[in-house]
C-alpha cells in the first residue's frame, strides 16, 4: 500500500481573524491543542502568539505588553497561579470581569495582538538610517556591482564598510533601490518612497 504524500503547508502570518478566534477561544477556556486544530496552525505557534501578545489589564504598567512568564513585571503585587501556566493571561477565567482579587491581570485582545504584529513587521523598515550622501553612494556602488553581474551576497560581502547593507536587502529591495531616479526626491521624502 503506497503511503500518502502530506503537502507542505507554507508559511503565513496569522491574521486579524485568526487572533479573534484565538482570543474568542480562550474565553471559553479552551486548550492550546485545540484551538491550533481548529485553526490549522501547531500548538506551539499559538502558545507563542498567546505569550508573545499578551497585555497587562489592570496594575502596574497597565496597557503594556507582557514580557516574561514569570510575573516578575507585576513589580511585587501578588499574581495568580494561572498566569504562570497556560493559558498565562486571565481570559477564560470565571473572576476576570468581577470577584477577582488579583490586582495585576493580563489579557490576550486580539485587536492589540494585531496591532502588535504589525508595529513588529514595519519596525524594521522605516526609512534608510544614512544621510543622504552616503546614501546615494551606497545606491550607486550597488547599481554598477548588479550591472558588473556581482551577487547580492558579493555585494554586502566586499562592499560591507563601505554600503553598510546585508544581502537579503539587496536581494529584497534591488528594483526599488537600484531603479529609482534620486534626484527628484526632497528632505524625508526620499525616505518614504523607499521602504
Amino acid at each position: 500500500m503506497a503511503r500518502k504524500k502530506r503537502k507542505r503547508a507554507s508559511y503565513r502570518r496569522i491574521d486579524l481573524r485568526e487572533r479573534k478566534a484565538i482570543e474568542h477561544a480562550l474565553d471559553r477556556g479552551t486548550s492550546c491543542r485545540s484551538i491550533a486544530r481548529d485553526l490549522g496552525r501547531s500548538a506551539s505557534t499559538i502558545h507563542d502568539e498567546v505569550v508573545r501578545n499578551r497585555v497587562v489589564t489592570r496594575g502596574p504598567g497597565k496597557g503594556d505588553n507582557v514580557v516574561g512568564t514569570d510575573g516578575s513585571q507585576a513589580g511585587g503585587v501578588r499574581v495568580c497561579p494561572k498566569l504562570l501556566a497556560w493559558p498565562f493571561c486571565c481570559n477564560g477565567c470565571r473572576y476576570r470581569r468581577y470577584h477577582c482579587a488579583n490586582r495585576w491581570r493580563t489579557e490576550y485582545l486580539a485587536s492589540r495582538a494585531q496591532g502588535f504584529a504589525e508595529d513588529d513587521m514595519t519596525e524594521p523598515r522605516r526609512g534608510v538610517d544614512m544621510d543622504r550622501e552616503r546614501f546615494e553612494l551606497a545606491v550607486s556602488l550597488i547599481r554598477g556591482d548588479l550591472e558588473r553581474g556581482l551577487s547580492p551576497q558579493q555585494i554586502a560581502e566586499a562592499r560591507a564598510e563601505q554600503v553598510g547593507v546585508s544581502k537579503s536587502t539587496i536581494y529584497l529591495r534591488p528594483v526599488k533601490i537600484v531603479d529609482k531616479d534620486l534626484s527628484d526626491f526632497s528632505g524625508s521624502q526620499w525616505q518614504l518612497r523607499l521602504v
